[in-house]
């Protein structure tokens, strides 16, 4: 089974396209993200890129976020990432900070 990631450098992040595919992301796993096989997990490198990498079964549900924003197969991210959504236990590591979307009202957790 196969990651994959999107790299945004940090000039597409100031034109703000990380926030839209943080939106975009959020759009597609509002009811999915408590599907212990789904993490999508962030990495950044201090003025020059984010890199956001899906789990297998996160790509398959967000294959169009994925070709829209240029994505490409990639390794499991490196321990230590940043988990946007999902569960740690995709990424093999001991789920101890789970994230998920309030059912209530969509929005992103804090």
């Amino acid at each position: 089974m196969t990651w994959y990631s999107i790299t945004i450098s940090e000039e597409e992040a100031v034109q703000g396209k990380a926030e839209a595919l943080v939106r975009d992301i959020y759009d597609i796993f509002r009811r999915t993200a408590a599907d212990p096989s789904i993490a999508v997990l962030s990495t950044s490198t201090v003025g020059s890129h984010v890199d956001v990498f899906f789990s297998p079964a996160a790509a398959e549900q967000a294959g169009s976020v994925i070709a829209a924003y240029r994505g490409r197969k990639s390794a499991v991210p490196p321990a230590g990432a940043q988990l946007l959504l999902g569960s740690r236990r995709a990424a093999g590591e001991p789920d101890t900070d789970a994230r998920g979307l309030s059912p209530q009202d969509g929005s992103p957790p804090p």
